[in-house]
């Protein structure tokens, strides 16, 4: 079942997994790439170790860049200037005039809504991953993601049991439930999702726990970017943790072991069901059950 490929402003995607996953993950690639570059490969393994995932890599639309005196190619936006994105440049205080990021953003949301209303996922099932300037948009999509709880399709979990093993709380209802989980590979934080964490710290909602990965000698978007964002992903109390990769640039074929390892980690933990057993034992341990 291809959820993505009716949704407005995007390319066909490449999906991945099962037509019923358990969870999702959505992808979104570099600017002047597709999902093709490389990215599926890379995270093969992955896919592999965990099959009930269904893996979305979406495509950006063709756009007229600035920073190439508006020659077209595959982007989420308009990249504003040819030279490193850096804190409190053009690129991380891009305006969005032409709304393209945002009809980006949009996009990305439509997407969760379809994993949610078609398969039955919840929000907390679906993580959104990116590089560069598809971390920016992640980053953004994930922390102004405002969609429901209320699941469709065939909404046959194993979590459903667990949920029944303990009180309900205010979690549980069908207002915001934030996405799963994000990761930003070598990315930054757009304006719109700079205020979204404003919005967070005077307690205006809930936001996914973030993956924040960067190499340190990255020469298109600096390492100083990741620092920025997880500083203020931190201070605006989101579960937020940062990896440095020491000399790393930004074009670089990254290790293997950091797909199969920090990656995997995180979305296992951000994503993976615990079992019916495995809960009950974890109510007995709190005291809250009883053998």
């Amino acid at each position: 079942m291809v959820v993505a490929a009716a949704v407005p402003f995007l390319g066909t995607p490449l999906i991945f997994g099962p037509e019923r996953p358990d969870a999702a993950v959505i992808f979104l690639h570099g600017h002047a790439e597709g999902p093709e570059k490389g990215w599926p490969r890379r995270f093969k393994t992955l896919r592999a170790a965990h099959p009930s995932w269904q893996w979305l890599h979406l495509r950006a639309p063709e756009l007229p860049q600035s920073c190439w005196d508006g020659a077209v190619c595959k982007s989420w936006g308009n990249y504003i200037s040819p030279d490193c994105t850096r804190v409190g440049n053009e690129d991380y205080d891009n305006p969005d005039s032409e709304g393209w990021y945002a009809a980006s953003v949009s996009a990305v949301h439509a997407c969760v809504d379809s994993l949610v209303q078609t398969l039955g996922l919840s929000p907390a099932d679906v993580a959104i991953v990116g590089f560069s300037q598809g971390a920016a948009v992640a980053l953004e999509a994930a922390l102004t993601y405002k969609g429901g709880g209320s699941r469709g399709g065939h909404a046959d979990h194993a979590a459903d049991d667990v949920a029944a093993a303990r009180p309900v709380t205010d979690s549980d209802s069908d207002e915001h439930i934030p996405v799963g989980a994000c990761v930003a590979l070598c990315g930054w934080l757009f304006p719109r999702a700079r205020a979204a964490l404003d919005d967070l710290t005077a307690g205006g909602g809930r936001a996914p726990a973030v993956l924040v990965m960067h190499g340190t000698s990255d020469d298109w978007v600096e390492f100083k970017c990741s620092e920025d964002a997880e500083q203020r992903l931190r201070a605006a109390g989101v579960d937020v943790a940062l990896e440095r990769y020491g000399g790393w640039r930004h074009g670089d074929e990254w290790p293997p072991a950091m797909y199969t390892g920090a990656i995997e980690s995180f979305l296992l933990k951000k994503l993976g069901k615990p079992t019916l057993a495995s809960r009950k034992a974890e109510l007995v341990d709190a005291g809250e059950g009883r053998a």
